[in-house]
């Protein structure tokens, strides 16, 4: 905080850099879930659609792992997917079927990741030049630093920042 800026002294939490994290974060989804409505699609559908195409033939198993959650949820979201023609099953990856994207699926994804990277850009031009390379390495340091205290608090989860 600079010397001119007075701290919200109504706000309890606005002195801790966790707070203004989240509330950017929050920003950014909510941003970004009104941008994925003209595809409608939600944030996962749009995440998965994404890393299918990135990774032709990948697995649920493989997708589950990449996001952090349970292959279950995976199965719903690459079930719409499908039936709204986005993906398609592939070869077979193990005893699974492994997803690509369709042609209408790779035009969805480009799209998406156009607007994934304005959002992006967005971000780091709010930062001086100078800090945007620190910036980055302190956010993924801190989620390695977190992602750590994490495992130690839970060691049955299976979170990764990849």
């Amino acid at each position: 905080m600079q010397d001119d800026q007075v701290p919200d002294p109504t706000n309890p939490w606005g002195h801790f850099a966790s707070f203004h994290i989240q509330r950017s974060a929050r920003a950014m989804a909510l941003t970004m879930a009104i941008e994925l409505e003209a595809f409608d699609l939600r944030p996962s559908e749009a995440t998965i659609l994404c890393m299918i195409d990135r990774n032709p033939g990948i697995s649920q198993a493989s997708i589950s792992k990449m996001i952090a959650t349970r292959r279950p949820n995976i199965s719903p979201i690459t079930r719409e997917l499908h039936r709204r023609g986005l993906i398609e099953r592939g070869t077979l990856v193990g005893r699974n079927l492994g997803w690509s994207v369709t042609e209408p699926g790779k035009i969805t994804s480009q799209r998406i990741n156009a607007i994934v990277r304005r959002n992006e850009r967005q971000m780091l031009d709010a930062l001086p030049p100078a800090m945007r390379e620190g910036f980055m390495e302190a956010l993924r340091s801190c989620g390695v630093s977190f992602l750590d205290r994490l495992r130690k608090l839970k060691p049955d989860i299976s979170l990764t920042l990849e």
